[in-house]
């Protein structure tokens, strides 16, 4: 059985810092760092590359999803999902994301798997059973 991923240990340059895995908003890559986003407002720097950060929580039962070749998001935290112009999800507070093309059909897959939408999308679901999803 997988384990639900409640906090997560990031170092950063005066030491490690604990954070609660649901106040994460978002992570932002770039290069060998790594931009955590919380929901109080505050960023932390991690000397990890988002790669590395999805590697470490990809064992885990997490909530969180790579939306992005820049971005990995707390599912927990996405409001909305727009299809217009530019693909975006907004996350509580309004903070736009964008969507890569190639995770649309998977972000839609597991939006409607975890979170009952009325969604219909032909692919196969990648939420590995979740405590939150409503599928056998």
């Amino acid at each position: 059985m997988l384990r639900k991923l409640e906090r997560i240990v990031v170092p950063t340059q005066t030491g490690l810092c604990i954070i609660r895995a649901q106040d994460i908003l978002y992570c932002k890559g770039d290069g060998n760092y790594t931009e955590f986003h919380l929901a109080n407002g505050a960023k932390l720097l991690c000397s990890i590359s988002l790669c590395e950060f999805e590697k470490g929580i990809s064992e885990a039962d997490t909530i969180f999803f790579r939306i992005h070749k820049s971005y990995v998001i707390n599912m927990d935290h996405v409001t909305e999902y727009r299809n217009h112009r530019e693909r975006c999800v907004l996350l509580t507070g309004d903070i736009s994301i964008p969507v890569a093309h190639r995770k649309v059909m998977a972000f839609k897959q597991l939006l409607g798997h975890c979170y009952g939408s009325l969604l219909q999308v032909d692919t196969p679901c990648r939420c590995r059973n979740k405590p939150h999803c409503v599928h056998p």
